[in-house]
């Protein structure tokens, strides 16, 4: 009678190691999406702070790559929608008030697109992170537009 060989197991080490692998390249992916996003958002706005004479505040020469909704809401994390270039006293002072920040983006977007921002960042799903860096590489956003 022939024996039947068990199917070979991947050790718990292994295991480890490969899913630290992953975790490694996605945080590098993440971080790539990033700093490509921020330069494409800050260039399509002139390298200017888009809320420039907003509320009194007076600009800084700092400019930042500011999020309506947290990063952690990676399905709009990348999206032009949600993602603006603000300089560092804007940025401050909408994070000390963001009720103020809220009125600021429903204005600058329009209530439709910021209502839709909103939901989309209420979505749960699976982010093709590849797939953003390459269009961001390409000076396109897959995630929300603004259409302007």
């Amino acid at each position: 009678m022939m024996a039947i060989p068990k199917p070979t197991r991947t050790l718990p080490a292994e295991r480890k190691r490969l899913r630290a692998q992953s975790q490694r390249e996605t945080a590098r992916d993440k971080a790539t999406a990033d700093r490509l996003c921020s330069a494409l958002v800050r260039r399509l706005a002139g390298n200017r702070c888009e809320a420039a004479g907003f509320d009194g505040v007076r600009c800084s020469p700092q400019l930042d790559w500011a999020h309506g909704l947290s990063r952690r809401h990676a399905t709009v994390r990348w999206a032009h929608s949600n993602t603006f270039s603000l300089c560092r006293a804007h940025h401050d002072a909408f994070g000390r008030s963001p009720s103020v920040f809220d009125g600021w983006r429903a204005m600058k977007l329009g209530v439709p697109l910021f209502c839709r921002v909103v939901d989309q960042a209420r979505e749960i799903g699976h982010v093709d992170i590849p797939a953003i860096v390459a269009a961001l590489k390409a000076g396109q956003f897959l995630q929300g537009e603004r259409g302007v």
